[in-house]
């Protein structure tokens, strides 16, 4: 009976997490669905990790999982293409090991996709927030930033995940062929690099939304949006963020409208990095740069440095990027 259901992976991306893993790991093997892969991946722990998913792991028969230990702290983007690689099965669920996942979460999301063609690449939930204790800070993420009567988008839907990075990657369950098809890598490059993996499939793919919550997002000091987040910090992210949209064009060499919707995208990270603390001016004329270079208009370049061409700049602008 179980060998008739669709084979789902589970991730897990272990770093210095002892205090929470365990909670993950549960909450991977207590799911309703029963045909589940565990791959977890620890990248190079230098706490108690390690042991503590070692000890979980013995003696535990009926876990069908694979357990990778790096030797030296790879990053996040690294320990999501070893998931991916050795992924198994039909479909693909990520998670931190300080997040966790209510009961019916595979199982949900399988049903839902198994009604869907197979130009849907990902089904996502709605997430709910908490703290370092476990203790909830918001019931539901879509209603705290879209209010009650708030509705899950579904279908084409890339100009809203290019607006706003909206729904979250540990409440969502992949396609893996869907991954296979676009020969997807998570790029070191990027920081948010969850959002580039629902960009690159939004691109190419239909998405279902629901309302369902699937999975808890823990807020602790050391997460990637605590260290970054921050005036001290924010350019970083923008900067980053600006390399990952820039990076999408080369997807979408016929679109139109969507080459207007990326570079409006460039534009507005344009302006939040010039406004941000400690901005590199160096990155921020290297972003206007790109920026004309995308949209070929003296005026748009005139506009972003906010400064007047002189006429040998121009003539070397167009001698740079009008050549028959």
């Amino acid at each position: 009976m179980v060998d008739s259901l669709p084979l789902v992976t589970v991730g897990v991306g272990s770093y210095n997490n002892g205090k929470y893993i365990i909670e993950t790991l549960e909450s991977i093997r207590n799911q309703s669905y029963p045909n589940i892969y565990i791959i977890i991946v620890d990248d190079c722990s230098s706490d108690s990790s390690v042991e503590i998913i070692d000890n979980w792991l013995d003696g535990k028969n009926g876990i069908n999982f694979l357990f990778i230990k790096n030797t030296r702290n790879l990053g996040i983007s690294a320990v999501g293409n070893l998931i991916r690689t050795n992924a198994k099965g039909k479909y693909l669920s990520f998670i931190g090991s300080d997040d966790v996942l209510f009961l019916d979460k595979v199982k949900n999301q399988v049903e839902e996709f198994e009604k869907l063609d197979d130009d849907y690449s990902i089904v996502y939930g709605d997430t709910m927030k908490i703290d370092e204790e476990g203790m909830v800070l918001e019931e539901s993420l879509f209603e705290a930033k879209f209010g009650e009567n708030w509705e899950c988008i579904s279908g084409e839907i890339f100009e809203k995940v290019v607006e706003d990075f909206f729904f979250y990657t540990q409440s969502s369950l992949i396609r893996i062929e869907s991954l296979k098809r676009i020969d997807f890598e998570f790029n070191g490059e990027f920081i948010s690099e969850d959002w580039y993996m629902q960009l690159r499939l939004s691109q190419e793919f239909k998405i279902r939304g629901s309302r369902f919550i699937a999975s808890k997002y823990r807020i602790i000091p050391t997460s990637m949006g605590s260290r970054f987040w921050n005036d001290e910090k924010k350019h970083v992210v923008i900067y980053s963020q600006f390399l990952m949209f820039n990076n999408l064009f080369s997807f979408e060499k016929r679109n139109s409208d969507r080459w207007s919707i990326l570079v409006g995208k460039l534009k507005y990270l344009f302006i939040q990095m010039k406004n941000a603390k400690n901005a590199s001016r160096f990155k921020v004329y290297k972003m206007g740069l790109v920026i004309f270079a995308r949209t070929r208009q003296l005026s748009e370049l005139k506009n972003i440095f906010d400064i007047r061409v002189h006429s040998r700049v121009k003539a070397i602008f167009k001698s740079a990027f009008f050549k028959k």
